[in-house]
């Protein structure tokens, strides 16, 4: 193919791809993903001189991504704001911007067929389109990313003039890249390793120096041990079931390379998709061209599948590595006086089977205004009806923020229920903002798993919530926090005296203390099961039994409480009895991952023995 005629189509699938992504744009409003609206959020209080916040206010927390897309919304947010909406024809520009990039890399790594084919297959993919003008890091990260590969193989096949300049150009792209999203480690480790074995100290020492300072600079304007994920202490165990789970939903969706179909016709195209993943690699290996983009593949996969959160668009930026690999494939089958033909019909085919997909994203978009959200009702009310000041739970606190004004806390990640109320009063949070019904397929599971856990806790606690609005289109429902939050504070307060006062040996003190906190709070799961404890401790092990029974009674999921009712039984003799609530303390133990009480209960279930 004459350069000519390669940029001529290439030029085609950008004019294209810019027509379907503009009828797309409304398809995902700004402030839907959550993450766009922190990033709008923190690019506006950055060109307040307030650094990167979560809110427009200086005493917010700083925001927890790295700063770089931020810093780059800065200027177009001066300009557009408060029409953020406008924000979408940005992204569009980088969206497009990358397309051209990926055919450029793939036309060097190949040839312009190579490059045509797998930037026109990308464009396409309703992965793409879906994003394609959503406020995220993406699709600049991919620019960069892409921009950083193409520069390195060039200083790493010794052809590029501007060594100086060129080995500073890769420098700052690869800063950029982890400023955008701190995966670009993978980028940074894939172009330092293939330098190295190149003997190309020199680009391979740059890119070290801009991880190094880029890690520093993001220290400096977020904060980053915040983020739930990153601080987590996962053990082995929890590892493993993490990249399990990321492994079934990849290979589920097909790593979104084809949209997933109906089975058994599923199975068989993963089958026929994994067979050319592994082709093209080994396609790659016979001819030696095996290198930096395979060890940034590698280097992403293992982080990917690492990570505890699973969504479509993380795949994106090796989503064009992995139709790289296909198109080699059929490539290599086809044989060279065929492999034009061959290409023309996989990306027929793709287009066919990506047309239905496309579709839909472009009719959901079109049958939207270009300021419309999924959450549009539920904001004019919350404008209209809630009192200024008012601090908001939901999933998606950012994004509330940016649309209605109110500032927000994110539903708490514990596990017991009466832990979760705790957050709820601590935070002084005001109203719950559920969204149980629409958690789309790109939405994380455990975002729909702790709205619904939250939502539980409010049918626990009927005195502490009232429902003031429900939408049924949407599926969101509002509560009120209708408890007394002082007397909550004031009841909690004498319960962690009960604790120090127990821990000390004054059971007798402790159970006075115990006794202020029900009467300022008659059902408090906690005070309930330490006073249990403390009866029992003291030979009263029908008032124990009675305690842990009330406890149990309004919090059937306390695991503590079914253990301690268990241990009760087990002094009265009642065996049978301390083995249902051992089980039971198992059970919601497990649900609560608390190992600790978990290998309790098992070890008191085998020194019962087996039962009748």
């Amino acid at each position: 193919m004459s350069r000519k005629t390669a940029l001529a189509a290439i030029a085609a699938v950008i004019a294209a791809a810019c027509i379907l992504y503009s009828l797309s744009m409304n398809c995902v409003a700004v402030g839907e993903l959550n993450d766009d609206a922190m990033y709008v959020t923190a690019a506006r209080a950055f060109t307040a001189g307030q650094g990167m916040r979560e809110t427009f206010d200086p005493e917010a927390p700083k925001m927890s991504f790295p700063p770089g897309f931020p810093m780059l919304l800065a200027i177009p947010v001066l300009i557009v704001w408060p029409d953020f909406w406008l924000l979408r024809i940005f992204a569009l520009i980088f969206s497009l911007a990358s397309i051209y990039m990926l055919y450029r890399y793939f036309t060097r790594c190949s040839d312009s067929l190579q490059g045509l084919a797998v930037a026109a297959l990308f464009a396409l993919s309703p992965v793409t389109v879906l994003y394609s003008c959503t406020v995220m890091a993406d699709f600049p990260y991919l620019l960069c990313s892409f921009a950083a590969l193409y520069l390195a193989e060039r200083l790493k096949s010794r052809t590029d003039k501007g060594e100086w300049q060129s080995v500073a150009l890769l420098a700052c792209l690869a800063l950029v890249s982890f400023w955008l999203r701190m995966i670009g480690v993978s980028l940074i480790a894939a172009i330092v390793i293939a330098m190295l074995l190149k003997r190309r100290f020199l680009p391979a020492l740059a890119c070290l120096t801009a991880s190094a300072l880029a890690y520093a600079g993001i220290g400096f304007f977020s904060d980053t041990t915040r983020y739930g994920v990153m601080k987590q202490s996962m053990g082995v165990m929890k590892s493993v079931e993490i990249v399990l789970q990321n492994l079934q939903y990849y290979l589920s969706e097909n790593f979104f390379i084809v949209p997933r179909i109906s089975e058994p016709y599923n199975t068989v195209i993963l089958i026929v998709l994994v067979t050319l993943l592994a082709l093209g690699l080994v396609i790659r290996w016979k001819k030696g061209a095996m290198g930096m983009l395979d060890l940034y593949l590698l280097g992403y996969s293992c982080l990917l599948l690492t990570y505890p959160y699973f969504s479509n668009r993380l795949v994106m930026p090796i989503l064009p590595v992995l139709l790289h690999l296909i198109v080699i494939s059929i490539r290599e089958i086809a044989g060279q006086r065929r492999e034009k033909a061959a290409i023309v019909l996989l990306c027929v085919l793709m287009t066919a089977a990506y047309a239905f997909h496309d579709v839909s994203i472009v009719k959901a978009s079109l049958s939207r205004g270009f300021r419309e959200t999924i959450y549009d009702r539920p904001y004019r009310w919350m404008k209209e009806h809630l009192p200024a000041g008012a601090v908001i739970m939901s999933d998606h606190p950012p994004g509330l923020y940016l649309c209605t004004g109110f500032k927000g806390v994110v539903f708490s990640g514990e596990r017991a229920s009466y832990n979760r109320l705790r957050h709820i009063y601590f935070g002084n949070v005001s109203y719950i903002f559920f969204n149980p019904d629409l958690v789309g397929a790109s939405r994380v599971s455990a975002v729909e798993s702790l709205s619904r856990a939250h939502l539980i806790t409010v049918a626990e606690n009927p005195r502490d919530f009232e429902k003031v609005y429900e939408d049924a289109g949407s599926g969101v429902v509002i509560y009120r926090v209708t408890g007394d939050r002082d007397s909550y504070l004031e009841a909690y307060r004498h319960l962690m005296s009960a604790y120090r006062l127990s821990q000390a040996g004054d059971r007798q003190q402790a159970l006075e203390e115990l006794s202020k906190c029900l009467g300022r709070r008659p059902l408090f799961p906690e005070a309930l099961n330490l006073k249990g404890s403390l009866m029992l401790e003291g030979g009263d092990r029908d008032g124990a039994i009675e305690t842990f029974r009330e406890l149990l009674a309004y919090s059937s999921g306390f695991a503590k409480g079914h253990y301690n009712l268990g241990r009760a039984y087990r002094e009265s003799s009642r065996l049978e009895e301390a083995r249902r609530e051992f089980e039971a303390a198992f059970e919601c133990a497990k649900a609560e991952e608390d190992i600790a009480l978990m290998e309790g209960a098992l070890k008191q279930l085998r020194e019962l023995g087996p039962g009748k």
